[in-house]
């Protein structure tokens, strides 16, 4: 016959727990410390997940790393074609299609300053001017690359 005895102790027993976490970038090796709430300490850094397959000099290799905005966007300087999706969060209406996309791209990666509206006719910036609040965004346009065109009037 088999019985179990019961004793009843107190067991205490150690625990790590994670009080903060370390976000650094991989190229510039700045980092964000916080603690590990929606992931909002880590949110001006992406992860990045790169897998090599047969026949690459780097077969069968899994890299992850983290970038800084900032770094990640000196290296987006660097393409030649302009990313799916890059800077058309509110844009995506005003861009039609991607040979304008990768005109705007092309001219912020010289000049660092996105202009969406940059090569739109003075015909498509009229069209656009319900978009805006105010004209004066639309009349600095006309003035800088359409002059002698009529601006809006307030």
């Amino acid at each position: 016959m088999r019985k179990d005895v019961i004793e009843e102790i107190e067991v205490t027993r150690k625990e790590s727990i994670t009080k903060e976490k370390i976000v650094m970038c991989n190229k510039c090796g700045c980092e964000s410390k916080g603690v590990d709430r929606d992931n909002f300490y880590d949110s001006q850094f992406q992860n990045i997940d790169c897998s090599f397959g047969y026949g690459s000099d780097y077969d069968m290799e899994a890299w992850n790393f983290d970038l800084c905005e900032e770094c990640l966007v000196e290296f987006i300087k660097t393409f030649k074609h302009v990313p799916d999706g890059f800077k058309l969060d509110s844009h995506y209406m005003i861009i039609k299609d991607r040979s304008e996309h990768q005109k705007v791209f092309n001219e912020w990666k010289a000049t660092d300053n996105w202009e969406e509206l940059r090569f739109k006719t003075y015909e498509e910036l009229m069209e656009l001017a319900p978009l805006y609040d105010h004209n004066e965004y639309i009349n600095e346009l006309i003035s800088k690359y359409h002059t002698g065109k009529p601006l809006l009037q307030d």
